[in-house]
């Protein structure tokens, strides 16, 4: 073993067990040498054995358990499948030993792309050398867009500063594509903590429309007023994301005027602006800067557009306690329930009209029919449709599972704000035919119940149908909370199907008790590949809870 001949210590083992079979130590060694072979048959054999022949306690022998998950995500990790390459990586990630960072490297070299594309997810997390120098590797060897933009975040995340001088000239290259130029600048955003006045003025003086950009975005993230008169140049750039920045800045700033100017006239100005996302900001502004004193949304508001509408929408709940009477006004207004949704939600950040509020979510998510998700890639974050087209392609989010996390996240809302009408909610929610969050999800989108949404999910565990109950202990279990819910997940799991059962092993790793590791070792001789996967790295995750 030590010199990484596994298959050579697995027959050096069986050759000693044959003269001493009931040595435990050396039944331990052949368990691991199999595991280390990734001959999983062969594994699974000798650890029935052993079981047989000597008490078994997972508790007490966590080493042999991690070799077994090792050895099984190992044996995933070359399989022809991409989905199951992509669930050893999820396994390996959920390691979290240094066992992952070789696993999670050579992910990032696979042959499928989607498969490479969450690598670097589940990579952006961590900050090893060997992950960061990968990551710049990919960068510049990368030819697929998708990839591409997940190494450009994950510079970012990684706080890799030895990409910082690539990432700027992929700014300024006026053929790269508007997504990659998003994430390159929010990239190098992560990665500055200052900036001198002369570097400033370079980028914000720029021919490139993208470095001066960057400058509108880094003077915001700075919050550097020294730079104010380098904005007021760039609002009336030729280039219109580099206005809408530039004004988005002086409303985060709160300037009010520069050089015997106001902001308040300068934002009159250019609400009349040919570019909706220019004059919509300029709308936020103005009202940031004068109140409602003025009614600069109705024409976006009414307009042909479903996403210019809700744009809007957003931006005007971003307006806080500045913009409440239009917000108030429009919200028992319009009869568009996406506008709706999200002035809603303006609402409820400054706590006027939640019960009227809490209602309008309530409907939507419950009888509304469209599937949402969070867009947060303007300047304003709304809540937007999904489209089917979004994800089709995608290995690592459905369309399903983007929805389901929202409205879980609109539900924990509704249950902090204790809306009358929860229980409904959660149960509405509980009985669709859904089939929880995938592993990668649940990886790279961390997210956590309320205690009070905790208590009205538990309450299903004990009085509803057996599915309702199996979909009440998912949620509990994607909230890493779950403690109550492990009967039931464990209880459902022979009578359930396929994707079900991964579900619930991957909830029950989730909640990561020791008590489930017998269950857990049990689903190691599972036939099924992509379950065996799953159960080895629900068993790391208890055993690291």
């Amino acid at each position: 073993m030590l010199i990484d001949d596994a298959r050579s210590a697995a027959m050096a083992a069986a050759d000693a067990l044959q003269s001493d079979p009931n040595n435990q130590a050396l039944h331990q060694a052949y368990i691991k040498a199999l595991a280390k072979a990734r001959d999983e048959k062969q594994m699974a054999l000798a650890f029935n054995r052993y079981c047989a022949l000597f008490k078994f306690n997972p508790e007490e022998e966590r080493e042999l358990c991690e070799s077994m998950s090792w050895g099984i995500i190992a044996a995933g990790e070359n399989s022809d499948s991409p989905i199951i390459r992509l669930c050893a990586l999820i396994a390996a990630f959920h390691g979290e030993d240094s066992k992952s960072v070789e696993h999670l490297r050579r992910g990032c070299s696979d042959s499928n792309s989607a498969v490479r594309a969450a690598a670097v997810q589940l990579v952006s997390h961590l900050r090893d050398t060997p992950l960061c120098n990968e990551i710049m590797r990919l960068y510049k060897v990368e030819n697929i867009w998708k990839v591409r933009v997940e190494v450009i975040k994950a510079i970012g995340k990684m706080k890799i500063h030895a990409g910082r001088q690539d990432l700027i000239s992929l700014v300024a290259d006026t053929h790269c594509g508007a997504e990659e130029k998003a994430a390159a600048i929010k990239s190098l955003v992560y990665l500055l903590e200052d900036i001198d006045r002369p570097e400033i003025i370079q980028l914000a003086t720029s021919d490139r429309a993208g470095l001066r950009l960057l400058a509108c975005e880094v003077i915001c993230h700075l919050q550097s007023e020294r730079d104010t008169d380098l904005l007021w140049q760039l609002l009336s750039d030729n280039s219109y994301e580099v206005r809408a920045a530039a004004l988005r800045c002086l409303g985060l700033l709160e300037i009010k005027e520069y050089g015997g100017y106001s902001v308040e006239s300068l934002a009159i100005e250019r609400c009349r602006d040919l570019n909706k996302d220019v004059a919509i900001t300029a709308a936020w502004l103005l009202t940031l800067q004068s109140g409602a004193m003025m009614p600069p949304f109705d024409y976006w508001l009414t307009h042909e557009t479903p996403e210019v509408r809700q744009q809007a929408a957003a931006a005007i709940s971003a307006t806080g306690s500045y913009g409440i009477s239009i917000l108030r006004d429009w919200f028992y207004r319009t009869e568009d329930p996406c506008v709706k949704i999200n002035l809603a939600l303006g609402l409820i950040q400054q706590g006027i009209d939640i019960p009227q509020a809490c209602e309008a979510l309530f409907q939507e998510f419950t009888m509304g029919g469209r599937r949402w998700k969070w867009d947060e890639d303007g300047a304003f974050i709304a809540l937007v449709p999904l489209k089917n087209s979004e994800y089709d392609d995608d290995l690592s989010m459905s369309v399903e599972e983007i929805h389901q996390m929202t409205q879980l996240e609109i539900l924990n809302l509704l249950a902090v704000l204790k809306y009358p009408k929860i229980e409904k909610a959660i149960q509405v929610f509980l009985q669709q035919k859904i089939w929880g969050i995938s592993g990668l999800a649940t990886a790279v989108l961390l997210t956590e119940g309320n205690s009070d949404a905790m208590i009205s999910v538990e309450s299903f565990l004990d009085k509803s149908a057996a599915g309702t109950k199996v979909q009440a202990a998912l949620v509990l279990a994607l909230w890493g909370r779950g403690e109550k819910a492990i009967n039931v997940l464990e209880q459902s799991y022979n009578g359930a199907d396929r994707q079900t059962k991964e579900r619930i092993l991957e909830g029950i790793g989730r909640i990561g008790s020791l008590t489930s590791l017998s269950f857990l070792l049990e689903r190691l001789q599972d036939p099924q590949q992509t379950l065996r996967l799953i159960a080895a790295s629900a068993i790391l995750q208890c055993l690291y809870h």
